[in-house]
């Protein structure tokens, strides 16, 4: 039987995770938008929000990182590194190395308990699975704790599967030896098979995790100053909004002003023509009654 070459299997596996990332990018939008469902051991479902035991200063905050790896035929899963913030409330922790014990999953695995929230990433192999584990609290972004773990799987993958391809060539060995029980004991991972690998994973961890929270205070004093605006846009719609109202009101008054002038000048016109008819009438009642009288005395005397 002739094996594939190398380089079909360097190209097969990277088809593979290519796969498996969009699966599990898919899986975690889905995961957002879907309806919470409660899942098995009594957790709370991570996008279905839940109780809350994370404080104010610590909510909104990223609280542990963890690497860890399982391979094919094993029964335990090692944590390579991990990293939290001291003090690390305990809910923190349980709830992160709960997510470490889980059994890889195609995509994303979530959970929540007390206000917390804990995702995984894993990054199937031949050899097994690598996991990159994020516990945060219910306030924070999941989309930053996703592209968190993101970051850290193209950061620190190479690195693990290094380490993973010189135990798979250690275990082929032993099958080619028809050697079962040491095929068997090299499946079984154990933390000191990434030693070396721990002081070079918890920097990383410790940067990333600091970057991740200083975003979120960046992006906190960002909101803040958008809400400003938006409250000093609304202020000078408001103004705008007076001044037209109260310029409205000035024409308003400028016109009653002008009916009321015209008003007052109708009026005087209307009471001097009455006051005309009364002179013009007195006048003529006066002739009348003057001449009544005149004519007959002139009559008199000339008779």
């Amino acid at each position: 039987v002739i094996s594939p070459s190398p380089d079909c299997r360097m190209a097969s596996l990277f088809s593979r995770k290519k796969k498996l990332a969009s699966e599990g990018r898919e899986a975690f939008r889905q995961s957002i938008s879907a309806e919470p469902t409660p899942p098995p051991s009594g957790l709370a479902s991570f996008f279905g929000g839940g109780g809350g035991g994370s404080g104010p200063e610590t909510a909104s905050r990223l609280m542990y990182l963890a690497v860890t790896r399982v391979n094919v035929n094993s029964d335990q899963t090692a944590t390579i590194a991990e990293y939290f913030v001291r003090p690390a409330p305990p809910t923190v922790l349980k709830l992160g190395r709960t997510m470490i014990k889980r059994s890889p999953t195609p995509g994303w695995d979530d959970i929540n308990s007390a206000g917390w929230r804990a995702i995984k990433l894993p990054i199937h192999d031949i050899g097994g699975c690598t996991g990159f584990v994020a516990v945060f609290g219910g306030t924070f972004d999941p989309k930053r704790a996703q592209a968190t773990t993101e970051r850290l799987a193209l950061l620190l993958g190479p690195m693990i599967d290094q380490q993973a391809q010189a135990r798979n060539v250690t275990s082929s060995t032993a099958a080619a030896e028809d050697a079962p029980s040491t095929m068997l004991a090299n499946a079984q991972l154990q933390e000191s098979d990434y030693a070396e690998l721990v002081t070079v994973m918890s920097p990383v961890l410790q940067r990333e995790l600091e970057h991740a929270n200083s975003l979120g205070r960046v992006q906190e004093v960002q909101d803040q100053i958008e809400s400003v605006k938006r409250i000093m846009e609304q202020n000078v719609e408001m103004m705008l909004d007076r001044q037209e109202l109260l310029d409205s009101l000035d024409a308003k008054t400028s016109d009653l002003n002008a009916a009321a002038g015209g008003f007052r000048k109708k009026a005087r016109g209307l009471r001097r023509w009455h006051l005309m008819n009364q002179v013009k009438w007195g006048v003529a009642i006066g002739t009348l009654v003057t001449a009544s009288v005149a004519i007959p005395i002139a009559v008199i005397a000339a008779a």
